[in-house]
């Protein structure tokens, strides 16, 4: 499995939880748009990630998740006959790639029905709202990735 996708509402403990993650899904979606624009002028990926990540977000992880979504909505314009030049983003939302040597994600943990999300060098607290039928699946992948 290369990636998994969990959509579901999330319960903040604090208020203060909810406004930071607002803030972080607002910053990664202006990173990709950043980074949409840095790749249209050719920037390398290594150079574009450190400028993302100076400019706009501040975590290397994340930037460098910024860039490849970038890069696969570029591709995808391309090959449906789209202009890249006009791609804008709709929905704040945040993406962070797995930590392949220590089975888990650097940036977002999921313990049982608990999320906890590493913002500006802090963890956010969150509850899971799921659908039951969801449950084992999700339990099932935090089993693989453990």
């Amino acid at each position: 499995m290369n990636y998994i996708t969990v959509k579901t509402r999330l319960e903040p403990e604090t208020g203060e939880d909810y406004l930071k993650l607002a803030l972080l899904t607002e910053k990664f979606k202006r990173a990709v748009e950043l980074a949409i624009r840095l790749q249209l002028k050719g920037v390398k990926k290594s150079e574009g990630v450190k400028e993302v990540s100076r400019l706009v977000l501040n975590n290397w992880w994340y930037s460098d998740g910024a860039w490849d979504y970038a890069r696969m909505l570029l591709n995808g314009a391309r090959q449906n006959g789209g202009d890249p030049g006009r791609i804008h983003l709709k929905s704040k939302f945040i993406i962070s790639k797995l930590q392949e040597n220590r089975g888990g994600n650097r940036n977002i943990r999921i313990e049982g029905l608990n999320v906890r999300i590493r913002s500006n060098g802090e963890w956010l607290e969150f509850g899971m709202k799921t659908a039951e039928k969801f449950l084992p699946v999700i339990l099932d992948t935090q089993n693989r990735l453990s």
